[in-house]
């Protein structure tokens, strides 16, 4: 997933969830990411002892890139549009760090979605009063 921007989350404990935005350079900790800025939105993130799920309203995260290696932009509109996951087993060095220290991830994945299925004509406002 190099020159990708990346959200990386985890639970920290039961109570917190954590988001970081990074971008893979190459095969080692990614840095931060700082054109990407997450909103953490309390409806549809849940935690617990065993399991956790983290609902974001990101912005920046939709085009990236820049003059060298060129830009990249996802398509809300398209037919299919392929993300990337990676999943690790090893805990974060300091959890309640957003810019703590991660493991290389053991495992990954290329899913294909449709995003023009989840458009929403009042978004915004639906955002904006959670």
């Amino acid at each position: 997933m190099t020159y990708n921007p990346l959200a990386i989350m985890w639970a920290n404990g039961t109570t917190n969830a954590v988001v970081s935005s990074r971008i893979a350079y190459g095969y080692y900790t990614p840095p931060e990411y700082e054109e990407a800025k997450y909103t953490v939105l309390k409806t549809g993130t849940h935690i617990n002892a065993t399991h956790f799920q983290l609902t974001t309203l990101c912005k920046g995260c939709s085009r990236w890139g820049d003059e060298e290696i060129g830009y990249t932009e996802i398509e809300a509109l398209a037919e299919e549009t392929t993300f990337g996951f990676a999943y690790g087993n090893h805990p974060v060095d300091t959890p309640s760090s957003a810019d703590s220290t991660i493991a290389i991830h053991d495992s990954i994945g290329h899913p294909i979605y449709n995003l023009a299925v989840a458009t929403n004509a009042d978004f915004e406002a639906k955002v904006a009063a959670l």
